[in-house]
């Protein structure tokens, strides 16, 4: 760690990412070209390694945040790897992969990151307006403005009734059962009991067996 603090100090963050700026406009020159070498990519992956490897030290970390321009350009380079048509290999694929992680690990950490992020989304929509490229982009402003909700779980105590005993063997003998696990309406409720008592031959007979809820009978479709 203090080898890499050595390094950032001396300015080589800046450096590596000018260097993988460099590295991404040559791939990206090599679009012209009709063939492609599969190990397109593995100069530009050595220099993602090496950056994640400086980003995992906190100082390191804040000091890329706090650098102005560095997200954005790199967000800029990850826009263009991704992009890639004939150099598309494996590796790029990697590369683009790795930028995507450290973007979402960047972004994520507090309100400021995200408002960073957000600026750094903003300016590329300025420039990279080409193919699902804005769509991507107003994607991960949407994702960070509007995000979206956690479902509720509910928990669903499933008991059979009286009159059913010589009808229906077993019991649902691990409630409650949480709603996540058992599905979105009614049907995947049936759907559930009919599995766990041995009864599949009535999952899709809708009139094969009634659920209640409060003495009263509800649709499947709820």
């Amino acid at each position: 760690e203090s080898r890499r603090n050595y390094l950032v100090a001396g300015g080589f963050l800046p450096t590596l990412c000018a260097l993988i700026t460099r590295e991404v406009a040559r791939i990206r020159a090599q679009e012209a070209i009709a063939s492609c070498d599969i190990a397109q990519g593995q100069v530009l992956k050595s220099l993602l390694a090496l950056l994640e490897s400086l980003l995992k030290v906190p100082g390191i970390r804040s000091r890329f945040k706090l650098t102005p321009d560095l997200l954005a350009t790199m967000l800029d380079n990850f826009l263009h790897v991704q992009s890639l048509i004939v150099q598309k290999t494996k590796l790029t694929d990697d590369c683009a992969q790795q930028l995507m992680h450290t973007f979402s690990s960047l972004s994520s950490e507090s309100e400021a990151d995200q408002e960073r992020f957000c600026q750094a989304c903003i300016k590329a929509l300025g420039t990279h307006r080409a193919g699902r490229t804005p769509a991507f982009l107003i994607q991960q402003l949407s994702s960070i403005m509007c995000p979206a909700e956690a479902e509720p779980v509910h928990h669903l105590i499933l008991q059979k009734s009286p009159t059913q005993e010589e009808f229906i063997r077993g019991t649902m003998a691990k409630n409650p059962y949480p709603s996540s696990e058992l599905g979105v309406t009614m049907r995947d409720v049936k759907k559930k009991i009919c599995l766990d008592l041995d009864m599949a031959g009535l999952i899709e007979d809708d009139n094969g067996m009634e659920l209640l809820v409060r003495g009263q009978i509800v649709r499947l479709d709820l």
